[in-house]
């Protein structure tokens, strides 16, 4: 009998445990499939959920505790496409909330900061104008000096900053004299006032927050007035008074709103509803949500097909124990024994499995790190980490897991009669009926990596379709990047700000390898993007702005042509003859053309645009058609303009100047190579301008933008080729050991005259069924499960005729393999052989 005391129950566990040992090492080869296959499992479980954990679950932490809320518009602002909040109306909203408690705002750019005291260039960071309280709302407390006074903002002062930690050791080397130094933020002086704590770098990973004061005059982007409409726009961060909901919230607001669009009807007329929503939640954004979330819950499919898997292998392993666990039971263990000693069993497969897992996760967080952080805003306090609380769940995955694969198999051994299984025929071990619930396991598994097998090949199909799309250009030729030149000239209609850049072109392609070098307003490697505006056609009328056309604006200067190769289809190129002096010009794209004017010859028809600071005031001439020089979108068109890019106007940089300038340059072999021989002759302008951080070609600068997409695309195909590998694998245990326990069968039939093919037949029937049937019902749950999935991701086309031969094909191949070669040993085995097995 088995002792009763506390210390031999200690005892005995820790003699099953040895016990659990010597079975995995008397049988390695299911073992190791067991463990790998509890490896790929837990490492594609723990790898979504430290990122779930990392991402989605993380917030930033501050001094003063408590929900902090982004509130924005639902509907988009007419001139500007935002759903920020004009720093006019912000002081309406702070002025008359009763259930707001407090409120501060921010908005944010990239500029270059250079450090007068030092001998180093200048380097772009990010940074932010922000509310005077600021700091104050977030409750945190300065490393060094102090946060933002209301005297900060004076005119007969300068600008004043606090700084980041990080540009604190970046810039001034950690000395305490930094506070109350000036540095170039810009190109204009700014007073340091503060140094922030440490790891401190909200509301993103920002290094600059400028004292601002909402709302002044100089805030505005038209130099014509300070018309609502022209103000540029903030994001709006608040704490709700205590027990006011959201909902609450924005009902208040919205009675506001309407007051400011009845008092404003021009620039508010639209915005009557606001969204309040907690920091971390709008931060994240709904498509990372979306992908993160699908990918986790494919994760946990993934996982429950290498539970089903090592839950066959432990019914396979302890059917095989049949008799064993009979004596055992035999000489008085109990059922709670039996079952203890099976779970315990599967308790040590998953533990090893687990640790597997880990390093597999650990490899997995950084490729997904790196896609990740290329694609996103990479918010300071996100991360991932095998931390604590991953860990709590990797300790959990391993309880759950060795429970759900070994509980069942414990259960039903211990309640086998045991008579019965010691008189059974050993060879067979028919007493423990394993047949009906493995094969239902089974088809679980089948059907479970059909569907994870339909997505991974369609979404791998996507990926390859969206990284193959032609390309109008050469984008590894080409080097994009930009700098600002603010402070350069008494305003930004100085013509210094075209002279400098196209003196600097002069000197940049005179070295030999450098084809051409062009200039851009508002443009995302010279070839996307635009600031979406509203204007007018000539002969037009409009009743008010929501009546006028838009399309997006981009500003280009001479040598546009040569960079990108772009021949006109109509017209001519902008030319050194385009200047305030002569008639204003623009040109239009293709797709312009085919939407706004079909079939009609836009060469000098004109357009305007009312008040926007870098584009001439009064009509443009349309003087040419540019070509498309961007691939076709992986997504399908947006039924929302604002989202059509290839809807443009270009403007000649010599008619409207601005200070941002993006710079493109085509050279022989690799441009990234010009990189030092740009900054240097850039400092030749002023040592405070520096190049932006994304300096990068074209291809590179296409390959961040669908980072997003490929990343999803890519953890989609491995998960469904680690379910598919699980399927195979447990086919194969399963056939492997129903083969092995008919072993006396087969060598009975082929005693008596059946052939190899009859043996085959005989092994491979009953999976030929549970195949047919999961795999069906697997591909069915796959194509609805895609098609779901092309709204959430945004994708144009689904290659549906090419993925259903290809994952009808691989199913049959893995399957077949798994079960082919049990039926192909069982068929090779000499009956005098079969006959003595064991």
């Amino acid at each position: 009998m088995y002792s009763k005391t506390g210390y031999d129950k200690v005892m005995s566990f820790f003699t099953n445990i040895r016990f659990a040992f010597r079975l995995l090492a008397k049988n390695p080869g299911s073992t190791i499939m067991a463990i790998v296959v509890m490896a790929t499992g837990t490492g594609v479980a723990i790898t979504m959920f430290a990122f779930v954990n990392g991402v989605l679950w993380s917030s930033p932490d501050f001094a003063k505790k408590g929900t902090i809320y982004n509130i924005d518009w639902v509907e988009r602002d007419k001139y500007k496409n935002s759903q920020r909040v004009s720093p006019l109306d912000y002081e309406i909203f702070e002025s008359e909330s009763e259930q707001i408690d407090e409120m501060t705002a921010y908005m944010g750019w990239r500029a270059p900061v250079y450090n007068p005291s030092s001998d180093a260039f200048a380097k772009e960071y990010n940074y932010k104008r922000v509310s005077v309280n600021f700091f104050e709302f977030l409750g945190e407390k300065m490393h060094l000096g102090r946060s933002f006074l209301p005297e900060d903002v004076s005119r007969e002062k300068d600008d004043t900053v606090v700084i980041s930690h990080a540009l604190w050791r970046e810039q001034y080397g950690s000395n305490e004299e930094a506070v109350g130094s000036t540095l170039m933020v810009g190109g204009l002086p700014h007073k340091v006032v503060g140094v922030a704590r440490p790891g401190f770098r909200f509301p993103d990973d920002n290094n600059l927050w400028k004292a601002s004061d909402w709302p002044e005059p100089r805030m505005s982007t038209s130099p014509s007035g300070t018309g609502r409409r022209h103000w540029v726009k903030v994001y709006m961060l608040a704490r709700l008074k205590e027990g006011v909901t959201p909902r609450q919230a924005e009902a208040e607001l919205a009675t506001i709103a309407e007051g400011i669009a009845n008092e404003y009807p021009e620039s508010n007329d639209n915005l009557l509803r606001m969204n309040v929503e907690p920091f971390t939640e709008w931060y994240i954004r709904d498509e990372v949500e979306n992908r993160a979330y699908g990918l986790f819950l494919c994760s946990f499919l993934v996982l429950a097909v290498a539970c089903a898997n090592t839950f066959n292998l432990i019914m396979s392993r302890t059917a095989s124990r049949t008799s064993e666990l009979s004596i055992r039971s035999a000489l008085g263990a109990n059922r709670a024994h039996i079952v203890g000693q099976v779970v315990l069993d599967g308790l040590v497969l998953t533990s090893i499995g687990a640790l597997g897992g880990v390093l597999i996760a650990g490899w997995s967080l950084k490729f997904i790190w790196s896609f990740f952080k290329s694609g996103y805003s990479d918010a300071y306090w996100w991360h991932m980490n095998l931390d604590a609380k991953v860990m709590g769940f990797v300790v959990g995955l391993v309880f759950v897991s060795s429970v759900v694969s070994s509980l069942v198999p414990g259960l039903r051994a211990a309640r086998s009669a045991t008579a019965e299984n010691l008189k059974d025929d050993a060879r067979t071990s028919s007493g423990l009926f394993v047949g009906s619930l493995s094969r239902l396991i089974l088809g679980f598994q089948i059907s479970a990596s059909s569907v994870l097998a339909f997505v991974s090949i369609l979404m791998l199909a996507v990926w390859y379709k969206s990284n193959t799309r032609p390309w109008p250009i050469e984008p590894t030729e080409i080097l994009s990047t930009g700098f600002n030149l603010a402070g350069l000239g008494e305003d930004e209609h100085d013509p210094i700000l075209v002279e400098a850049p196209r003196a600097m072109k002069e000197r940049l392609e005179a070295y030999p390898g450098v084809d051409s070098v062009s200039f851009t307003i508002k443009a995302v490697c010279g070839i996307y993007g635009g600031t979406f505006l509203p204007f007018e056609m000539e002969g037009e009328d409009y009743e008010n702005s929501r009546q006028k056309p838009k399309a997006r604006v981009m500003g280009i200067d001479l040598g546009y042509e040569d960079v990108f190769d772009a021949k006109l289809l109509a017209g001519r190129m902008f030319n050194s003859l385009d200047t305030k002096e002569t008639e204003a010009v623009c040109i239009v794209s293709k797709r312009f053309v085919d939407y706004y004017w079909p079939g009609e010859d836009p060469i000098g028809k004109r357009i305007r645009f009312n008040d926007i600071h870098w584009i001439r005031d009064g009509f443009l001439t349309v003087v040419g058609v540019m070509p498309k020089l961007t691939r076709a979108p992986l997504g399908k068109e947006s039924s929302d303009l604002s989202n059509i890019g290839d809807i443009k106007i270009y403007t000649p940089l010599a008619q409207g100047t601005h200070a941002e300038l993006g710079m493109q340059l085509r050279s022989k072999g690799d441009p990234r190579r010009w990189i030092p021989t740009i900054r240097r002759e850039l400092a030749k302008i002023g040592p405070q301008y520096t190049l932006i951080t994304n300096t990068v070609t074209v291809m590179e600068d296409e390959y961040r933008f669908l980072a997003k997409e490929n990343l999803t695309l890519t953890m989609f195909g491995l998960f469904g080729a680690a379910s598919l590998v699980l399927g195979a694998v447990g086919l194969y245990s399963i056939m492997s050991f129903d083969t092995g326990r008919r072993f006396r069968e087969f060598g009975i039939r082929m005693a008596l005259g059946a052939d190899s093919k009859n043996v085959v037949y005989a092994v491979i029937r009953n999976g030929i069924a549970t195949l047919a049937i999961g795999s069906s019902f697997g591909l069915v749950l796959g194509h609805t499960l895609t098609v779901l999935m092309q709204e959430s991701l945004e994708i144009n086309v689904m290659p549906l005729g090419f993925v259903y031969p290809v994952v009808v094909v691989l199913l049959i191949t893995s399957m077949g393999v798994a079960m082919g070669v049990p039926a192909w040993k069982a068929s090779r085995t000499p009956p005098s052989q079969a006959l003595r097995v064991n």
